[in-house]
């Protein structure tokens, strides 16, 4: 029988192999609309010279912003690809909450826009920094969005949310959701309070990820450095 620390590792290896198989895709389609609007930009130059016409300037300004629109999302992506990354260089460190949920949700949407979900968030300016382990927040995010996406019906919604909690050490994290869930795979909810108890600072698991309606609360505290 595997302990529980394997458990949890091979299910955080498993969340980033499909994220990052989702952003590799959302990044070739980017990169396919660049060669595709960079090759209507050189058939329009060549119409031109072969006519001997000036170009369209209408339409090359408009392929040109459509360009620097792709390339903008791309960027966006690589950043929030970087932040990802490095938040598992130390297992602890000092962060804001609204971050990793941030590069969360949008390796998310994917996801989401296929299963015709919506997927939004309310996160909250201002938040202290806490100190705990960022990257296992992340997953445990990841554990209670996920089948989510794959358990309400197309146009429910899904919102994501961050508010200061009683004091300056600790956060909460809501995710409520519309609809009727249906039934899904609920390995990722056993592994969530695998993850609860690492993320917990000494308190039970039951005490850091509550279940009220149609909300789940995650409440991330600043544990002992």
């Amino acid at each position: 029988m595997k302990a529980n620390d394997d458990v949890l590792r091979e299910a955080q290896l498993e969340m980033i192999g499909r994220l990052m198989a989702g952003l590799s895709h959302e990044m070739k389609n980017h990169l396919a609309i660049i060669n595709e609007l960079s090759g209507l930009q050189g058939d329009l130059l060549a119409m031109a010279e072969s006519k001997g016409r000036p170009m369209d300037s209408g339409r090359c300004k408009k392929i040109i912003s459509d360009i620097c629109g792709r390339v903008e999302l791309a960027v966006k992506a690589t950043s929030f690809l970087s932040g990802f990354a490095h938040r598992m260089d130390t297992p602890c460190s000092s962060f804001n909450v609204n971050d990793p949920i941030r590069e969360l949700l949008h390796f998310l949407q994917r996801f989401a826009s296929k299963n015709e979900v919506l997927l939004e968030d309310n996160l909250a300016e201002g938040l202290p920094n806490l100190y705990n382990n960022p990257s296992l927040l992340q997953f445990a995010a990841y554990c209670t969005i996920y089948p989510l996406l794959n358990g309400l019906q197309k146009n429910n919604r899904i919102l994501v949310s961050t508010e200061a909690y009683d004091d300056a050490e600790a956060v909460k994290l809501g995710i409520c959701y519309d609809g009727t869930l249906q039934p899904t795979d609920s390995t990722l909810n056993e592994v969530l309070q695998l993850a609860a108890d690492k993320l917990a600072g000494g308190k039970s698991a039951r005490e850091i990820v509550s279940v009220t309606g149609q909300e789940i609360s995650i409440l991330v505290l600043s544990v002992s450095r």
